[in-house]
């Protein structure tokens, strides 16, 4: 940590008063990137099987040590007590190939064992060293003492200091199924925050199941948002038995947030069983945006086992307000089978993301069948959904038949169409017959076609068979097209070998070709090997592509690892480069520490460049310490335009406009 304060605290130009105070409150606040998370314990038993059986074979795959307190691989033991079980559940895991078999002798065993076996193997389940195995047997055994002894299982998360809500919620939900009171009177008694919400939650969710008119009497006490789970369940079972109850029973809510919710979870459900019987209750709700969203609602569920029902249904009530993402949805999946009923639905909707999301959905679906028609729709169609809808027909269209998209795209007469087209057809080209692109480029009149599907060939034709791209790049007589062909090549080799991509460009390009392939590579690399990164932006000559490398590089390091990128600036010489990497610097980690990065960003000679990281990192540290940020400002002797820049960020600070900061935080 003192090493990062000294480097962070490098800039000589600084009073030392100020760099002390600055280095004080770092120590106490900063905290490191890269910080690991809590594990996660939460796991569904009752899907312990498979996903523990998945993870358990993909451990094994990966080679991870997932030896138990004993170690080594054990065969089935001879003793079968719960601790024997387990202890030779954990060994054998790590060599299982039948995972679900040994689970299940686990699973007697825990069925087989008395609540004080399964404290004793609780207290000791902490010592299995596998997160993923010690999840499984932990959650099996909570399971097991909530059937025989809730009120101990549920002891037993607290003491243990578990806070695992999903697991509480089990033991909770068993025992509140026997004993709602006793489980809501230890919850209130023994919890707190989120884990007294999530017990609270489970006492009235299984009371809404077995006994709703006592729910519904208590829930109106209630908090909004600590029912609606409990509400959702009640609605889901009573739906099916009685759906007109559900609805009265509804009525009686008084929250408008859950009764809302109600309805529509009541909506959902009685269309899976009647959906005609469904709409006409939802045509009698008020107000009329409640009926229109639960008919939505209705819908929805119709849509997915009977499309065509759907769109009959939907048809004489687009009118009535049902939400238009709610008709694209329909539209959607009406448009393979019957594209002509979609289109008269489309027709019927108002302009708008919606009516433009279902005519693309009906384009593309005509595009598998009857391409010219889709075509067709698609010239009909407004601004971005004509372009859009251009290039993913033809897309679709080349999929299936490659020579006739290519036939009519190169026949287009607008050229900025035929571009697009031509574009769409080379993506799937490319992968069945480069040979055969690289033939039709070589005679294509328009350079800025040639281009650009120059570039599709290079890129996805260097990735599968780079030998062959790079003969054909070196054929290429257009220099400035061959540059950008095979730079394009080593930016794509970069992300997969970054050391073969700069042999890449030393060996196939010079000049500034050469140096702007490079940065290309450098900015790569800078994301996977910062420090390696480094070490070839030195070899650029000053200039844009020196320029351009140096501050990607200094971004992605400052964001991996700040103490070791202010040492590499602290290296560099005077210059715009130079300027532009500390900007970089400045930029990504000043959110974190904008005191720190404040005094970097003086650093910067350029008054221009200075300006702005300033502007942004000041702002910052304004916000998060006026004080301190003010009595730096004050020791300072600014030009006027730096002055005007602090100055501003003090206005901002005082005024406490944390917006921005949170923003960036989420």
């Amino acid at each position: 940590m003192l090493c990062m304060i000294m480097n962070f605290s490098s800039p000589k130009i600084m009073a030392a008063g100020v760099l002390i105070a600055i280095a004080a409150g770092f120590v106490l606040g900063r905290v490191l990137p890269g910080a690991g998370k809590g594990a996660d314990f939460r796991s569904n038993v009752a899907g312990a099987i498979v996903d523990g059986g998945s993870e358990s074979r993909d451990l094994e795959g990966r080679g991870q040590d997932n030896a138990g307190r004993s170690g080594g691989v054990a065969s089935r033991p001879s003793d079968t007590s719960l601790a024997s079980v387990i202890t030779w559940f954990e060994q054998s895991s790590r060599g299982s190939i039948d995972f679900a078999k040994n689970y299940s002798r686990l699973q007697v065993a825990v069925m087989d064992a008395s609540p004080s076996e399964i404290l004793q193997q609780l207290e000791q389940v902490h010592e299995i060293r596998n997160p993923n195995t010690r999840k499984q047997v932990e959650a099996m055994l909570y399971a097991k003492l909530a059937e025989t002894d809730p009120q101990r299982a549920a002891s037993a998360l607290v003491r243990g200091g578990i806070n695992d809500r999903w697991r509480l919620d089990q033991v909770i939900g068993v025992w509140a199924e026997n004993d709602p009171d006793a489980a809501l009177a230890w919850v209130q008694a023994n919890t707190t925050g989120q884990m007294r919400t999530t017990g609270t939650a489970a006492v009235y969710s299984r009371m809404a199941v077995s006994d709703p008119e006592r729910f519904l009497a208590t829930m109106n006490t209630l908090p909004p948002n600590s029912v609606q789970g409990a509400v959702s369940a009640m609605i889901n079972r009573m739906a099916v038995e009685d759906p007109q109850r559900a609805s009265r029973m509804i009525g009686q809510i008084q929250s408008a947030q859950v009764r809302t919710q109600a309805y529509s979870t009541l909506g959902s459900v009685w269309a899976s069983n009647d959906p005609s019987a469904a709409l006409q209750w939802a045509d009698g709700l008020e107000p009329a945006t409640l009926s229109a969203q639960v008919i939505g609602n209705v819908l929805q569920k119709v849509v997915n086992q009977d499309p065509a029902e759907a769109a009959r249904l939907l048809e004489s009530r687009i009118a009535s307000g049902i939400r238009p993402h709610i008709v694209s949805q329909v539209i959607a999946q009406l448009s393979s089978s019957d594209p002509e009923a979609a289109q008269r639905l489309i027709d019927q909707l108002p302009m708008g993301r919606a009516r433009r999301d279902a005519q693309n959905a009906v384009i593309l679906a005509l595009a598998q069948t009857d391409p010219v028609e889709a075509i067709r729709l698609t010239m009909e169609q407004p601004g971005t959904t004509r372009t859009n809808g251009l290039r993913n027909v033809v897309a679709t269209w080349s999929q299936v038949d490659i020579n006739g998209a290519l036939t009519f795209s190169n026949a287009l007469e607008n050229p900025s169409d035929r571009k697009q087209a031509l574009e769409s057809v080379a993506q799937q080209w490319v992968n069945n017959d480069p040979q055969g692109l690289a033939k039709f480029l070589a005679t294509e009149p328009d350079p800025e076609v040639q281009r650009s599907l120059a570039r599709i060939l290079a890129t996805q034709w260097g990735m599968h068979d780079p030998d062959a791209a790079l003969n054909w790049a070196q054929t290429i007589s257009d220099p400035a097209l061959k540059n950008q062909v095979l730079t394009d090549m080593s930016n794509q080799l970069s992300s997969q070998d970054p050391v073969a991509a700069i042999a890449f460009v030393e060996q196939n390009l010079d000049g500034a070709a050469a140096d702007d392939a490079m940065a290309g590579v450098i900015q790569n690399m800078s994301n996977e090997d910062p420090a390696t990164a480094a070490t070839y932006v030195l070899t650029l000559p000053e200039g844009n592509a020196r320029e351009r490398a140096s501050r990607q590089l200094a971004t992605n390091w400052g964001q991996q690892d700040p103490t070791a990128a202010s040492e590499w600036l602290d290296t560099l010489p005077k210059g715009k480069s130079r300027d532009l990497a500390v900007q970089g610097f400045v930029e990504s980690v000043g959110y974190e520490e904008p005191d720190t990065t404040t005094l970097w960003a003086m650093t910067i000679e350029d008054e221009s460049i200075r300006n702005r990281a300033l502007s942004r990192t000041s702002r910052e540290w304004a916000k998060t310490d006026a004080d301190s940020f003010s009595k730096w400002a004050s020791s300072q002797n600014l030009n006027e335009r730096d002055r005007r820049t602090v100055d501003e960020a003090l206005k901002g600070g005082d005024r406490g406009d944390n917006s921005t900061r949170s923003v960036r935080s989420r």
